[in-house]
């Protein structure tokens, strides 16, 4: 990483040895920083609020956004699912965009594919997925589709009635962009 900020939270991030508390605090620069240079972002002044100035000042350029996105991707694959910032890394993935948006829809479909997660991470996931899911090309949401639909059973039948909501607004926006999700 070019930026030497964004290596130290990126860093911080992805220390086993470091203070869970200090590696959720390292989260929302990184989503902050991801979503000012994407597409969605809002006005600078929102920034200049909420990032500090030495962040701010940054530019962040598409290999550098790939970097962050797929650093984030691997440390959602290691993370532990007890004690762990598996919420945290949902929240910041899905301020991803372009290509990074497809890689960071699969890291999330993955982690709560493969994770016995808690109903709220599985929550801010499903959020992350939907979000995601207007970046990603409709062909990579066709093979996602059978996790997604596995997803969407087990929360069903067994997730917390906000899991149970954002499944169904998720397969709702599917179904608007086209594919057959029946």
């Amino acid at each position: 990483m070019k930026h030497e900020p964004v290596r130290v939270l990126l860093d911080t991030v992805r220390s086993a040895g470091a203070d869970v508390n200090e590696r959720r605090n390292a989260i929302p620069d990184l989503a902050l920083l991801l979503e000012k240079h994407s597409h969605r972002a809002d006005e600078e002044k929102n920034y200049k609020e909420l990032l500090r100035p030495n962040l701010l000042e940054i530019q962040l350029d598409e290999a550098d956004k790939t970097e962050i996105v797929d650093a984030l991707s691997r440390q959602l694959e290691q993370e532990p699912v007890e004690g762990g910032i598996t919420r945290q890394l949902f929240w910041a993935l899905k301020k991803a965009d372009n290509h990074q948006a497809t890689v960071a829809f699969r890291a999330v479909i993955g982690c709560i594919s493969q994770k016995p997660l808690e109903d709220a991470d599985v929550w801010q996931g499903i959020l992350s997925l939907e979000l995601l899911g207007y970046s990603v090309p409709k062909s990579e949401l066709q093979v996602q589709l059978p996790l997604l639909q596995e997803l969407r059973a087990r929360v069903i039948s067994s997730g917390g009635t906000d899991s149970r909501r954002a499944i169904e607004s998720l397969f709702g926006n599917l179904r608007d962009r086209g594919l057959d999700v029946s």
